[in-house]
């Protein structure tokens, strides 16, 4: 039997999240040439970060409930230079949970100061904030059942496909739901280590036995 072949659905390169630490000079600290940021970094001796709980592997929590991850390691390299930035070697750091939904308004209203995770970085987001370079690339597709006869998105008419809320795939999904007519009926859901499902079309003879995760 020949095995279906997904197309995926284009979605931009995922980014590592972080509030603007450089600032014109107009917005410049006095007589310290820091931005905003760095200068309440200096204040505080403290840098929040915002972190996913559940978004192996770049940003989730071990055994021990710490947040480990490849994008919180970067991260523990950017405080170092933080820390030469503003002249101190032993600066804190506050770890602040955030979700696909709430992670940009956390950086947007100077709740943490950046936010390590897979967020994708695209125009829209861009308005609100600065992103680092890019880690990596990745495209949306959709996980069903062997048995469940998808093998192209028209099949998904009619039925309940699930996504994570604030998501660039939410929006992805939601476009091609619109586009293609399908009367599918999207569910929500936020991400957490008891419910890591994120885009999964559930099929009234099958459930999901592989689960692709969101960004």
């Amino acid at each position: 039997m020949r095995r279906p072949r997904w197309r995926p659905i284009p979605a931009e390169g995922l980014m590592l999240l972080a509030a603007l630490l450089a600032a014109p000079a107009s917005a410049q600290t006095a007589g310290e040439g820091l931005s905003p940021t760095l200068a309440n970094i200096k204040a505080t001796h403290t840098v929040r970060i915002g972190y996913r709980e559940s978004s192996p592997p770049f940003s989730f929590l071990d055994h021990s409930n710490r947040p480990i991850g490849y994008s919180l390691e970067l991260c523990d390299a950017i405080v170092e230079e933080i820390g030469i930035e503003v002249d101190d070697a032993n600066l804190k750091v506050d770890y602040v949970k955030v979700t696909s939904d709430d992670r940009i308004q956390a950086v947007v209203e100077n709740k943490i100061d950046l936010e390590c995770g897979s967020t994708t970085a695209n125009a829209e987001r861009g308005k609100l904030v600065a992103f680092a370079p890019l880690m990596f690339v990745a495209g949306t597709k959709l996980m069903v059942a062997k048995a469940s006869g998808v093998t192209q998105i028209a099949d998904l008419k009619g039925k309940t496909i699930v996504v994570t809320k604030g998501t660039t795939n939410e929006q992805a999904i939601n476009n091609v739901n619109a586009k293609r007519q399908l009367g599918s009926r999207g569910t929500s859901r936020r991400t957490s280590t008891a419910s890591p499902a994120t885009i999964c079309p559930t099929i009234p003879t099958a459930s999901c036995t592989a689960r692709a995760r969101s960004r």
